[in-house]
């Protein structure tokens, strides 16, 4: 068979598994209904029914009814989500504690769960979110390039660990940080379309009690991102078995007592550079991800 002949049936095969994943991709996003720390119970925002939004929550609150993305890096939308306006009230977390976003079902989308922090200069319930400087604390990307759900040759993804957790994320909160009033923004970047990632940040505020002495420089959110980086425009079709991804946005912050959550480190994944999630690296390659395709 000649280059041209083989160049062809790998375009065209590619341009099938983007059809087919299609259905998936505009039918049906997720949002966060609650977030968990120390047992303790906060109410998401509800976007899909602001009618029913708390009269106060440590949640920001956006205007997102259809549940849908931002992609515009530029907009200041990017930061919290479209038209996201601060909580009215913070939670309590010890540095080195956990927490944990509870999201409504996803669909099968696949990519990176990344997680920032940004210190308040006053009240996190009055901030201007465009003056927050974010440091990341925790990211997984490509946790195996081993298919892990119906998709086929797709990997196995951090977004893949969340929904077989039962759409759930739990972030640390680095140990040394300093105490003081914090937003974290937690994000699910979707990779179905190649050249077309989608986001999907969250943000909470936070009260960091204890810890050690360490904030770490952050840039605004509108400079977290591009657009142009590889790993924003990742094909996830066709994967390679010595597949590398890079996770888009600064690397993990360093802190008192080294780097930030526990998450971290996967700047280019693949199973042999892969240290700190072996556990998660093998719940997927086991085929214990699998699932019915959401159309």
């Amino acid at each position: 068979m000649s280059l041209s002949a083989k160049s062809l049936i790998t375009s065209i095969s590619l341009s099938l598994s983007l059809l087919s994943a299609l259905p998936s991709l505009v039918s049906a996003h997720a949002h966060v209904t609650n977030i968990n720390i120390h047992g303790q119970d906060f109410p998401g925002y509800p976007s899909d029914n602001p009618g029913g939004a708390p009269a106060s929550s440590i949640a920001w609150t956006v205007n997102v009814p259809d549940n849908t993305f931002v992609r515009d890096y530029s907009n200041p939308d990017i930061i919290c989500h479209k038209q996201a306006v601060p909580g009215k009230s913070s939670a309590t977390v010890e540095a080195g504690g956990s927490v944990e976003f509870q999201w409504t079902a996803w669909p099968t989308h696949q990519g990176p769960v990344v997680d920032y922090m940004a210190e308040c200069p006053g009240k996190c319930e009055e901030v201007d979110k465009t003056q927050l400087k974010w440091f990341k604390v925790a990211e997984q990307g490509l946790m195996s390039t081993t298919g892990c759900n119906v998709k086929g040759n797709t990997g196995c993804w951090a977004l893949d660990k969340l929904i077989q957790a039962g759409n759930k994320w739990s972030v640390q909160v680095p140990s040394g940080l300093k105490a003081g009033n914090y937003v974290m923004r937690h994000e699910v970047i979707n990779l179905d379309f190649p050249g077309q990632s989608q986001n999907y940040p969250a943000c909470v505020n936070l009260v960091v009690t204890g810890g050690g002495s360490s904030v770490p420089n952050g840039v605004v959110g509108t400079s977290l991102y591009t657009g142009q980086e590889k790993g924003l425009n990742f094909i996830i079709y066709d994967m390679k078995s010595d597949a590398t991804y890079p996770i888009p946005g600064p690397p993990v912050a360093t802190m008192d007592g080294g780097s930030g959550g526990t998450y971290g480190s996967d700047v280019a994944a693949s199973i042999s550079n892969e240290t700190t999630s072996a556990g998660a690296v093998s719940e997927c390659s086991s085929g214990k991800l699998a699932r019915k395709w959401v159309a």
